[in-house]
């Protein structure tokens, strides 16, 4: 039957609003609070302090580069006339460049105007690809890696916000321009009619180059602007279609040579004309061995033609040294001479003489054949060759064409490369011109040249590093406060109390043997061992005035504990109490045997009796403890199931049995157990499972009716060190 606090005389349970509000205005301290939050985040707000110091030398080593100033100044002399030669009409009106103060201050907007960075951009080529020296060194290597990954990562991320349409795309030499702005640095103190001009740009030499032309850029311009002419600009435009024009010949020779192939076209000539020459004469060659082979076959003909008594000897001596003839030559030699010799006894008819005649005719036969196989050969050899003759002239005709085009592509080369000149001598020729004038012209002079101070500008690496490290520790107190707001796990007994509206009966520390505390005498060991003592004290005290209480301890989730805790409050009791103590498994898992080895005791198995649940095994743990565990699933479900009262030899002479129930989450038999109990203690394992779980759990004990005699708080971290805590 199950006993609220009103019936076992303890207080009402206060609401959790009431709760908390007590413990928040009583128990917490703001400062202890902080100092818990951070000890308990403490490695990974070291790893992201870490993190962070790591990225900032990876940068500060491999990516980030010195920042040098090239300085110059301007003077404006203003009240000067500046008298123009009265060149054009419109130069007429101008009579005075700087008459008032705000001269310098258009100066300076001058200064400022796109169209000189646009020009110098232009003019030193910034808008391409940087060309960097390949590394020697295996710290050169990484650096350009790491620099590599910086700027593919900077693209990415500007890529990203081009597609999301948070930022413009701009070429390359857009975003040169829009850096260099930003890097120019003007300066004028009042009442002063100088003016100082910063450039801040990575590498010394470059930013006095780039600084000392930018000067350049702006005195002609300025020049060009006050004779009211535009011959620089002319001719500027002039020299850039006249490289453009080049750039473009160039390309099309490239693309001409890859499809006609005429590299190397002072050399191919002579070989195409070699092998026509050599493939005409194995044509000739081959022409003449023919004619004589028909010639030969005609004759043989002829021969054969004639009628028996008008055969001559086929002259032999007409036929080249590899013919096939010649292997016929000794049999035919010897039937002539045989038939010579029957034609002086016999006459013509003789049968003899015909004999012989007839061997002459089929040998001669034989040999017309393979004369006409051999002219056959040979017609066909004097076609390749003629093939042969007209693919190389066919090659030479192409060679010859394509030579062609490729000299007039040469000379197309030849006079933009001669116009290029041509602009670039005249521009530069107007630039001095220019220059000339403003000498003698202009109100501004540069009475300072671009020069750089010498050593890098801004801050230095260490104070880099250091700023770091501290934006490293903001993120990381940052990082842990939000894992702190959303973090919904129990740490401290208090907190525990104020989220489940229980009271704590026990706050047991974290130990690797918490079974064998009555046994160890260092100081952890004690910690646990007071911690227990303590969980007995206040079960003993819950559960006065009950002879003979069943006590359940149950947990919300697995490996919270709860065995373990119900094993050390049962031997606790039983140490403490000197009476016999009961502690039966709700499943069939051996795990309270195993941790009862730990508690270094004899364990004997006791004899089954009739009274007992058929499937329960019990062993005597010590003197004064008992353990039951269950040796079949459905035994164990049944017992979940039934009431204690219908088997009366489950307690025995013992005056507490404490059951073991299965997680109340998992097991939905394990709450209604729990209701057939005196008392109820709920195990709640530290930094383990969120709040909401716990609060499901004894929110199903609640619908039963149960409500737990309090909570342990079972392997609580202490993250803040004993005497900084004490503090």
């Amino acid at each position: 039957m199950t006993k609220l606090e009103a019936e076992i005389g303890l207080p009402p349970a206060k609401s959790r609003a009431m709760t908390r509000t007590v413990t928040g205005s009583g128990v917490r301290d703001t400062g202890a609070t902080l100092l818990f939050v951070v000890f308990k985040w403490l490695p990974q707000m070291a790893a992201v302090v870490g993190i962070g110091i790591l990225c900032g030398l990876g940068y500060l080593s491999l990516v980030r580069g010195n920042m040098f100033q090239a300085n110059a100044k301007l003077y404006v002399r203003v009240g000067v006339d500046q008298t123009p030669s009265p060149l054009l009409g419109s130069d007429r009106n101008v009579t005075f460049l700087a008459q008032t103060r705000g001269a310098v201050q258009s100066e300076m907007d001058l200064l400022r105007n796109e169209v000189l960075v646009s020009r110098l951009i232009a003019d030193l080529n910034l808008g391409a690809p940087e060309a960097r020296p390949e590394p020697t060194g295996l710290y050169d290597r990484l650096k350009r890696l790491g620099s590599d990954l910086y700027q593919g990562a900077r693209d990415g991320a500007d890529a990203i916000l081009v597609m999301v349409g948070l930022k413009t795309p701009q070429s390359r030499s857009a975003a040169v321009s829009q850096v260099f702005a930003q890097s120019l640095i003007l300066d004028n103190a009042p009442g002063s009619d100088v003016i100082s001009v910063s450039l801040r740009w990575p590498g010394e030499a470059q930013a006095v180059q780039l600084l000392d032309r930018f000067l350049q850029i702006y005195t002609n311009f300025r020049s060009a602007v006050f004779e009211g002419g535009g011959e620089i600009d002319f001719l500027h435009t002039k020299r850039n279609v006249a490289k453009a024009a080049v750039e473009a010949v160039e390309a099309e020779m490239a693309v001409f040579e890859r499809e006609h192939d005429t590299r190397n076209a002072a050399s191919r000539a002579p070989l195409l004309e070699a092998d026509l020459v050599e493939a005409q004469r194995a044509l000739e060659r081959q022409t003449l061995e023919l004619d004589f082979a028909r010639r030969r076959f005609d004759r043989l003909s002829r021969v054969l033609s004639r009628t028996a008594n008008q055969r001559e000897p086929v002259g032999l001596g007409t036929f080249p040294p590899n013919s096939p003839a010649l292997s016929m030559a000794p049999s035919m030699v010897a039937l002539l001479g045989e038939r010579e010799r029957l034609l002086v006894n016999n006459s013509v008819s003789a049968p003899e003489v015909r004999e012989i005649e007839a061997k002459l005719g089929a040998l001669t036969v034989v040999l017309l054949r393979q004369l006409e196989a051999e002219v056959q050969d040979l017609a066909h050899v004097e076609t390749t060759a003629r093939e042969r003759v007209e693919k190389v002239v066919t090659a030479l005709r192409e060679f010859q064409d394509a030579a062609t085009g490729w000299k007039s592509l040469e000379r197309r080369r030849e006079l933009a490369e001669a116009r290029y000149r041509d602009a670039e001598k005249r521009l530069g020729e107007a630039r001095d011109i220019a220059a000339l004038r403003n000498a003698r012209l202009s109100n501004v002079v540069v009475v300072q040249p671009a020069a750089a101070e010498g050593t890098p500008i801004g801050l230095r690496k260490l104070s880099m590093l250091g700023i770091i490290t501290l934006c490293s520790s903001v993120l990381a107190c940052g990082w842990a406060l939000v894992r702190e707001v959303f973090d919904g796990r129990l740490y401290r007994g208090e907190e525990a109390a104020a989220e489940l509206g229980l009271p704590l009966a026990s706050e047991v520390p974290e130990h690797d043997r918490l079974l064998q505390v009555w046994s160890q005498c260092d100081p952890a060991a004690a910690a646990a061992r007071v911690a227990l003592d303590r969980l007995v004290v206040t079960v003993s005290e819950r559960l006065r005035g009950e002879r003979k209480a069943v006590l359940a301890v149950a947990a919300a989730e697995a490996e919270e504990g709860a065995s373990t805790m119900a094993l050390a409050l049962a031997h606790g009791m039983a140490r403490r109490g000197r009476k016999a103590v009961r502690l039966i498994s709700g499943s069939t898992s051996q795990a309270l045997l195993h941790h009862a080895r730990a508690l270094r005791v004899r364990l004997d198995p006791l004899p089954t009796s009739p009274d007992l649940p058929a499937g329960l095994s019990l062993t005597a743990v010590g003197d004064h403890l008992v353990v039951g565990t269950w040796e079949d699933a459905e035994a164990a479900g049944a017992f979940l199931r039934g009431d204690f009262a219908s088997c009366p030899g489950l307690q025995g002479d013992a005056g507490l049995v404490i059951l073991d129930l299965p997680p109340l989450l998992s097991d939905a038999e394990a709450p209604l157990c729990a209701s057939r109990a005196d008392a109820t203690l709920l195990v709640v394992r530290a930094g383990r499972h969120a709040a909401a779980r716990h609060i499901a759990a004894l929110e199903a004990l609640r619908w039963l009716g149960v409500e737990p005699i309090g909570i342990v708080l079972n392997r609580v971290r202490r993250f803040v060190p004993a005497r900084l805590e004490q503090v």
